[in-house]
């Protein structure tokens, strides 16, 4: 799928989630402030969507790919990155 039509399917989703474009993350250092591994580059696609909190994006395209999973996490918000740790002293 060429870029232009990333684009207008993100443009579609609006306002749940904001979408950049790959290279632009890489260059403000997103990923990390050295330059991404091979492995990275080799799994991350055109598009990056980084949804609103409490907001949900997916792909979905029948006989393709559907949803299955009903658990989700992995976002940018406080509450996705900050995991609590309990202690006790045994």
């Amino acid at each position: 799928m060429c870029l232009s039509k990333l684009s207008l399917r993100a443009r579609l989703c609006q306002p749940k989630h904001n979408s950049r474009v790959t290279s632009e993350l890489i260059g403000n250092g997103f990923f990390g402030s050295e330059a991404p591994s091979r492995r990275l580059l080799d799994r991350v696609g055109n598009l990056v969507i980084l949804p609103y909190a409490r907001e949900t994006v997916w792909w979905y395209e029948p006989e393709r790919f559907v949803q299955s999973s009903y658990g989700h996490h992995g976002g940018l918000t406080p509450e996705e990155m900050e995991t609590p740790l309990f202690c006790y002293a045994l």
